[in-house]
């Protein structure tokens, strides 16, 4: 429905018998009408009983403010309405007429011949009126960030560490989410490259030298411990997952959802996301060219976790267009990772699973940092030395090694294991474990590890050797100078491969 929407909107243009469109999302009619009539210094006069409903006996109050979807409002010249409705049907859809634009600069609805609403859009669409909507809401910091960070010394670090990347691999927020979106059709007309289940979907532009990458993220639990963070987290991991597939970030739209915004301190988080997400698009260098808020968000319980939601569109250009996906390519490569650890456990799915604790800090954010790690890695895929490429999120570096170890499977390829050997005297769950953000896990032929590094250090950018691929078990081995302090993970593909698969399946 959405896309025979689409095209016969994109006719209708063309036809040049349009006045104005705008499609219908949040509040709905109420919405879009004001928002028209605004922009062109006019009114709209609405008439209740034309607007098609979808239950009986809808009254106005409820027919202006439905969102119902795959609808547009449409303007057209006078006298061309005939002409609207032959294409419409044309893409077996239909047009009803059911108002007028009016010189007075009202919104005014009729229902059952009465006029049951007559106001201005001026309060309603422009935020310089004095009565507009919040206009002079203050937000307040939540009394719940006085007490909202752990001691990290006080968390009990897990003796079987195996176990913990089992339980943490079987997450629903770290899972497969195949039993989703198999439900809808990613294939249309053939051209998607890269399946859901990399860290960006890749859509190849047929004859021509272009392809696009998409992808959506948001850590409602960063967002909610640091609304700032969390809104440049935002921001900075859907780019980031863009440029694991080759593409450069271009531009992005979102969706933020809250609670009720007339409670001063979701006002506050609303204010310090959008800010994070602000300085994070500047960095990055993607404008946001659309987007809603959704607000009031709540239940008995309590407001949701503000959830600033994005959409990353990149591009890859050139004969050659080269992408590569998330998962390891082929035995006996050299496993690098382009970033840095930090000792960072707050806020982390780790955290929450095998804790229970919802508690910060949220990891830090250079942002400048994370575009020069971007760069890398695109330069690299670019180049041809990058066989795979996947950023570390949620679950952190034991989690984004085992993902590049299976994910293959939904993909058709085969699943790869891997040896890693690590080096260091931070605590084990942390290193495993934390979410430390700007940190990309990459796969390269022997021969090109020194060009990578040499990329890595033209953008300031540590590039370091993990291991390499190989076999059917994800061994890691962390060492200090201490050997007795030795830790392992050593887990099967396959039992991983089948942990992750079920994590979502289960409850579905």
């Amino acid at each position: 429905m959405e896309k025979l929407l689409l095209e016969a909107t994109l006719e209708l243009i063309d036809l040049d018998i349009m006045e104005g469109i705008q499609d219908m999302g949040a509040a709905g009619l109420t919405s879009s009408g004001t928002e028209m009539a605004y922009r062109g210094g006019v009114g709209i006069e609405l008439w209740m009983d034309k607007i098609p409903q979808r239950e009986k006996n809808m009254n106005a109050y409820e027919i202006m403010l439905s969102e119902s979807q795959e609808r547009m409002l449409l303007v057209a010249k006078k006298g061309k309405e005939k002409q609207v409705e032959k294409v419409l049907s044309k893409w077996g859809l239909h047009a009803v007429v059911i108002g007028k634009v009016i010189k007075k600069p009202h919104l005014v609805i009729i229902e059952k011949g009465k006029k049951v609403a007559d106001m201005p859009n001026f309060p309603l669409t422009d935020s310089k009126h004095p009565l507009f909507p919040l206009k002079h809401q203050k937000g307040v910091k939540p009394k719940y960030l006085e007490t909202s960070n752990i001691d990290p010394d006080k968390i009990q670090a897990p003796d079987d560490l195996t176990a913990t990347l089992k339980k943490l691999i079987g997450s629903p927020n770290i899972a497969s989410k195949a039993a989703i979106w198999e439900e809808y059709d990613h294939m249309v007309q053939t051209n998607t490259v890269t399946l859901p289940g990399s860290d960006a979907a890749v859509i190849d532009v047929k004859n021509r030298d272009f392809m696009i990458a998409t992808s959506v993220d948001c850590n409602g639990r960063y967002t909610y411990l640091d609304p700032y963070k969390g809104g440049a987290i935002a921001i900075a991991e859907s780019a980031r997952n863009v440029s694991c597939s080759g593409a450069e970030p271009a531009a992005f739209t979102n969706c933020l959802n809250f609670g009720n915004p007339e409670n001063p301190e979701i006002f506050w988080q609303f204010e310090k996301a959008v800010e994070g997400m602000s300085a994070a698009a500047e960095v990055m260098k993607t404008p946001v060219i659309s987007g809603n808020v959704s607000f009031y968000n709540e239940s008995p319980s309590g407001a949701i976790f503000p959830t600033p939601t994005v959409g990353m569109v990149g591009y890859i250009k050139g004969k050659e267009k080269r992408f590569v996906k998330q998962y390891f390519k082929n035995n006996e490569d050299v496993i690098l990772m382009i970033g840095h650890t930090k000792d960072e456990i707050g806020a982390s799915e780790y955290l929450k699973v095998v804790h229970g604790l919802i508690k910060g800090p949220v990891p830090d954010i250079d942002l400048l940092l994370e575009a020069k790690v971007q760069k890398t890695v695109r330069d690299g895929i670019k180049a041809g030395y990058v066989k795979s490429a996947h950023d570390i999120s949620k679950g952190g570096l034991a989690v984004a090694l085992a993902e590049c170890c299976i994910t293959g499977k939904v993909h058709g390829d085969s699943v790869i294991g891997a040896y890693v050997d690590l080096q260091s005297d931070m605590r084990p769950d942390s290193l495993l474990f934390g979410e430390t953000q700007s940190r990309i896990i990459v796969t390269c032929a022997k021969e090109n590890v020194h060009k990578l590094k040499k990329l890595g250090a033209k953008n300031n950018v540590v590039i370091s050797e993990l291991g390499k691929t190989g076999g059917d078990k994800l061994i890691i081995n962390i060492d200090w100078a201490a050997k007795s302090n030795s830790k392992k993970i050593s887990v099967t593909t396959e039992e991983l491969e089948k942990i992750w698969s079920n994590g979502v399946n289960q409850y579905v």
